[in-house]
């Protein structure tokens, strides 16, 4: 059933009288080209960053997807979630891994 289901949405799609095919360059679905695969198509432009404390998820935040590590850490500490688990402590270390996580050590 699918096939033929495919062919009527392709006609009535294109405008296409199935009565009279020659209107178009491709009379049938089955004639055309399978679309092409495009990297920068599926890219995505935001991305969900997880914010760790000592290894432990404590906050996400949706970010731009190619957000530099400045603007992630600055971000980051701003949050006030952060800001309870590293108030009166001293932050050691910042990793981050582009496009996935941020994690603080205190």
């Amino acid at each position: 059933m699918a096939p033929h289901l495919s062919e009527e949405i392709w006609h009535r799609l294109n405008n296409i009288s199935i009565n009279q095919p020659n209107q178009h360059k491709s009379a049938s679905i089955f004639f055309e080209k399978w679309p092409k695969y495009e990297p920068k198509l599926i890219k995505e432009e935001t991305i969900t960053l997880v914010i760790q404390i000592n290894g432990r998820v404590r906050d996400k935040i949706e970010v731009e997807a190619f957000l530099s590590e400045e603007e992630a850490k600055k971000l980051t500490l701003e949050r006030e979630k952060v800001k309870k688990w590293i108030e009166d402590k001293e932050v050691k270390k910042i990793i981050f891994v582009p496009g996935k996580l941020i994690n603080i050590v205190v």
